[in-house]
């Protein structure tokens, strides 16, 4: 499977991806240099999350959906694009 954009289809199923993460450019403060805006490969996970959507008095409303997580659990939004690994071929001996 080649890369795949991110806005144009979903992984299909809950695993781990190759991904393409964008790291935007942040200016230069004071003593901190600018750093020019960059892409990294990462391993991630596509997996099901919630969020709280509303919070009333007698109960409250979570949204489901799908993202990109690290290793931590905490979620990716920069993503540009993904790729799944073809599986490896089992040796019948």
């Amino acid at each position: 499977m080649t890369w795949v954009k991110l806005s144009e289809r979903h992984p299909p199923e809950v695993g781990f991806y190759t991904v393409i993460k964008f790291h935007p450019a942040t200016p230069a403060i004071a003593y901190f240099k600018a750093r020019p805006a960059e892409r990294s490969i990462e391993y991630l996970k596509w997996e099901k999350m919630m969020k709280l959507e509303n919070d009333y008095e007698d109960r409250c409303v979570y949204r489901k959906y799908y993202c990109f997580t690290d290793g931590y659990g905490t979620e990716q939004s920069t993503i540009l694009y993904w790729y799944e690994l073809d599986p490896v071929p089992e040796d019948e001996d």
